[in-house]
Parts: C-alpha cells; structure tokens; sequence
C-alpha cells in the first residue's frame, strides 16, 4: 500500500554523506543481495503515481532515481537526515530500511574511527542476533 512518509533515526542526526554512500552502497536484501543503491543530490524531486516532493538527495537503486529522497538538515553544525518518500514499488523493506541504514552507516562510522586512532580491523561478523562485532587490535 502507499504512503508518502517521513523516516528519522537518532543513529542519524550527525551524518558523514561519505559514510551515508558507503553505508548505501552495501546494503542487501533479506536473500543478501545487494541492493545497489545511492543517493544524487543533482536530483532534488522525487515522485510516483501518488505525491511528489523536494528533497536534499534522491535515492537511485539500480541507477534510477525511486520515489525516496533525503532531506539533510543543518542542525547545530550537525547534518540531521531525514528519508521521505513513498515505499511502494521500490522494491525495498519499509519496516526494517531505516534499522538496516542506520545499523550499515554506524559499522562503517565505527570502522572510520578505528582506523583514524590506528587500529587494526581483526575481523567483522554478524552475529545470529543480526549485531554487528567487531574485533580490533592496536599495538603499542
């Protein structure tokens, strides 16, 4: 069924748009599928059969623009994400995208400060919960 919706998560009120791209970028299915997606800020109006809008950035899946966008908002210095749009027909999970958004883009935030404070990334699984671990090692 559509709906034209507004998405937040408090995981994403101080994004990177590098880490968001990448966070995107390696995102699957429930088979584990890639879903191929990114986001085009050269691309500011997003519609279907049902609404339309102007946002930030359109989402594109399989290099075409979907009826998803992002709003980034400047709040306080930070870059505040917000996902609008519609669901049917993209192909994607209303239900559990943002969780999966979220849950990518703080692995890779996590993996980008390790790295910066010279840690060494052992190893990265998911656990049977769906979590995330991660084993680093730094040596003095």
């Amino acid at each position: 069924m559509s709906h034209w919706r507004k998405f937040n998560s408090q995981v994403l009120n101080d994004i990177n748009k590098d880490i968001l791209s990448k966070a995107l970028a390696n995102m699957v299915d429930r088979q584990g599928n890639i879903l191929n997606l990114t986001f085009d800020e050269s691309i500011t109006n997003i519609r279907n059969t049902w609404g339309h809008e102007t946002v930030s950035a359109s989402l594109v899946k399989d290099g075409k623009p979907i009826a998803l966008g992002f709003n980034f908002k400047e709040i306080d210095g930070k870059i505040a994400l917000e996902l609008s749009g519609d669901f049917f027909g993209t192909g994607l999970n209303e239900s559990s995208f943002i969780d999966q958004l979220s849950q990518n883009y703080q692995r890779y935030r996590v993996e980008q400060i390790l790295e910066e404070n010279n840690y060494s990334i052992e190893s990265i699984t998911t656990n049977e919960e769906g979590e995330i671990e991660m084993i680093a090692e730094m040596w003095a």
